[in-house]
């Protein structure tokens, strides 16, 4: 996708494992940088490495998101406009705007296909960051209907309904064909590991936790739940090192709730761990525009 920012014309490409830009400026000079693709949230790679590279475009993310709803407006069937604008917005973490972005896009498109359960899958996600649940339940349900076997959809689902305390089993179940999916995604694991402690198999969940601390070590929420899961099982030494290593000091309540501690969407500052941990693009399913991509979203756009 090419855009013109203040200016320069930017051109991007968000692949399975890394976004490329390239900056053209008024006087001919051109820059080129990368950085990881983010699947969870490809936008936010494109914000990172603008910041990163500097003046002129550094922190013109206002401008950007100034010129893609011009362009939105001159092109009114240009539904791929508005999906970049909605994920831009996301990513500066304004979901009202970005889920009215989301909703013109899917009018846009009008029948929505198999290749379309990205656009779905963000917007679930942002409805569920504005606290709207039921809608955002029912996109990723819709998602799912699109495309059955998208890890990071039904991971961000599942993982969604153990933290809520419902559908545990048909929870677990999804996190289960995540797992079969991405198997060396530390976040999904960690998901199936905590589905199986909310579900009182302490012994299964503290072996999938253990490998999920294998795959992120550095995880202040996976190194939590090993804790909890080794408190259950009368580790009890080696879950208050869990503890400190994720910031928590104190054991689990009888009953199974685990001690309290901030768990802000599972991730805290950091990359919400449901949206998961592998490459491609969330807003959009192979076909309209390239290949899949999103984390623990999974190849979406």
């Amino acid at each position: 996708m090419a855009t013109h920012v203040a200016g320069w014309h930017v051109g991007v490409d968000t692949g399975g494992t890394f976004t490329d830009l390239v900056e053209i400026g008024r006087d001919g000079r051109i820059v080129f940088d990368k950085t990881f693709s983010t699947p969870s949230a490809p936008e936010q790679g494109i914000v990172d490495v603008l910041e990163r590279m500097g003046p002129p475009l550094a922190g013109r993310t206002d401008e950007a998101i100034k010129e893609l709803r011009a362009m939105a407006a001159e092109n009114p069937k240009a539904d791929d406009v508005m999906i970049r604008l909605g994920d831009v917005l996301r990513a500066k973490k304004r979901y009202a705007e970005a889920m009215e972005a989301y909703t013109e896009a899917i009018k846009r498109i009008g029948k929505l296909q198999k290749r379309d359960w990205g656009i779905l899958y963000a917007r679930g996600i942002t409805l569920e960051r504005l606290h709207r649940w039921p809608e955002a339940e029912k996109d990723f349900l819709e998602a799912l209907k699109l495309s059955p076997d998208q890890p990071y959809v039904l991971n961000y689902l599942g993982y969604s309904w153990v933290d809520q305390g419902m559908h545990l089993k048909r929870a677990q179940d999804m996190i289960e064909r995540a797992v079969q999916l991405r198997p060396d995604d530390g976040y999904i694991v960690d998901s199936l590991g905590w589905a199986m402690y909310r579900l009182g198999d302490y012994k299964g969940a503290t072996q999938h936790l253990e490998r999920a601390v294998v795959l992120k070590p550095d995880d202040a929420t996976i190194n939590d739940h090993l804790g909890d899961a080794y408190w259950r099982g009368g580790r009890r030494l080696e879950a208050r090192f869990q503890w400190r290593r994720g910031g928590g000091a104190r054991p689990p309540k009888e009953g199974g709730t685990p001690h309290p501690r901030p768990r802000p969407g599972r991730g805290g500052a950091g990359r919400d761990r449901r949206q998961g941990d592998g490459a491609g693009r969330p807003t959009r399913g192979p076909g309209r525009r390239r290949p899949p991509r999103p984390a623990r979203e999974q190849n979406p756009l």
